[in-house]
This record gives structure tokens, sequence and C-alpha cells, in this order.
């Protein structure tokens, strides 16, 4: 019987599958981020 509570936090960050989710998420969000400031930016400009 293998501690689950535990390893819980461990498995979720060794899972390649979950990490890359969370690096599609971060850079979703980076990208949304730069979208939304230049586009304010060129508004300005403007």
């Amino acid at each position: 019987m293998k501690t689950v509570s535990k390893n819980s936090n461990s498995d979720i960050l060794s899972n390649p599958i979950n990490r890359n989710l969370i690096l599609i998420l971060v850079t979703a969000l980076v990208v949304s981020i730069v979208v939304v400031t230049t586009s304010i930016i060129i508004y300005y400009q403007l």
C-alpha cells in the first residue's frame, strides 16, 4: 500500500500530461495579456 495523500502533489507535477496542461495555460495567459496590452497601446496611439 502506497500513501496517496503524501505523494498526491508530486504525482500531479510528475505527470507529463498535467505539466503540459499547466504550460499551455500559462502560455495562453501570457499571450492574452500581451495581446490586451498591445491593443490598448495601439488604441491610445490612435
